[in-house]
């Protein structure tokens, strides 16, 4: 793994020519630890690199070091915030943006609160992004598309045969779940737990199906997870048997993609 900075290369992959590709997509996917940027063309990862963030990291430094961000490519970009709290809107909350945004705490300090919405999508979405990340973004990709992961995913989820009627996903990752539910062919539920126990993280599922009335006998959950998760995975069969791991549904050639599997894929679903 190569180290630079207050930065960490953990993962990358560069295919021949990537950087003449046509008809290309950078999607990048930002967190409180993470930086991920990936170059797809005809929906394909050509490219990709995954960086490990330290405190206090330098934005100016990852583009001077990062392959695929000091490219200068005629090519659209999409940007997935990777912090875990949205609100989904539905329409009648769209319209009365203002007063949600009344309704809310105040951002904290660094963020600022963003809404975003998809063309031909039920939904609107409402979260936090780095002040920093932002001005980031703005200078080195003008017109770039920032939404929310859950965007990408839920808007997946919908354009899957098997998801797009009704389905319900969760991701277990370093103690915290997030779950994706689809419910009558539109977005239903996305939301995020505390998951430092298996009963803990049995009992929030087990709460969305509920809230979704969505029959566990009769219904499989797609699951992801970190590896250091996999005891709690190994207990919750125990209360939720049908289990299937999302990757199985992952119908990219470049099996590489797992790692940014399902949301920074798609994130060109969101243009």
């Amino acid at each position: 793994m190569q180290e630079i900075g207050n930065k960490l290369l953990v993962q990358s992959f560069y295919s021949d020519g990537f950087e003449h590709a046509v008809h290309s997509l950078r999607g990048i996917e930002i967190s409180d630890s993470r930086f991920s940027i990936v170059q797809l063309a005809a929906g394909e990862p050509v490219a990709y690199e995954i960086w490990e963030l330290h405190p206090g990291f330098n934005h100016e430094e990852l583009v001077t070091q990062s392959k695929l961000l000091s490219l200068v490519l005629e090519q659209s970009s999409v940007v997935l915030s990777g912090y875990k709290n949205a609100l989904l809107m539905p329409p009648a909350f769209s319209e009365k943006e203002e007063l949600v945004r009344a309704g809310l705490v105040q951002a904290e300090p660094g963020f600022e609160w963003m809404t975003s919405r998809i063309r031909d999508f039920p939904v609107s979405v409402l979260f936090p992004f780095p002040v920093q990340s932002h001005a980031l973004v703005r200078k080195y990709f003008p017109g770039a598309f920032i939404t929310h992961r859950c965007m990408a995913v839920l808007k997946w989820m919908m354009n899957h045969d098997k998801l797009k009627e009704e389905s319900i996903y969760f991701i277990l990752d370093n103690s915290q779940l997030e779950i994706f539910i689809i419910k009558n062919a539109i977005p239903f539920m996305y939301n995020v737990f505390p998951a430092e126990s298996t009963v803990d993280t049995a009992y929030y599922i087990l709460a969305a199906l509920e809230q979704a009335e969505i029959n566990l006998l009769k219904r499989t959950v797609y699951f992801s997870a970190h590896p250091e998760d996999t005891s709690i995975l190994r207990t919750l069969r125990s209360y939720i048997p049908a289990m299937v791991a999302i990757d199985l549904l992952n119908q990219s050639r470049n099996k590489g993609s797992a790692y940014l599997f399902p949301a920074l894929v798609n994130a060109g679903l969101c243009e």
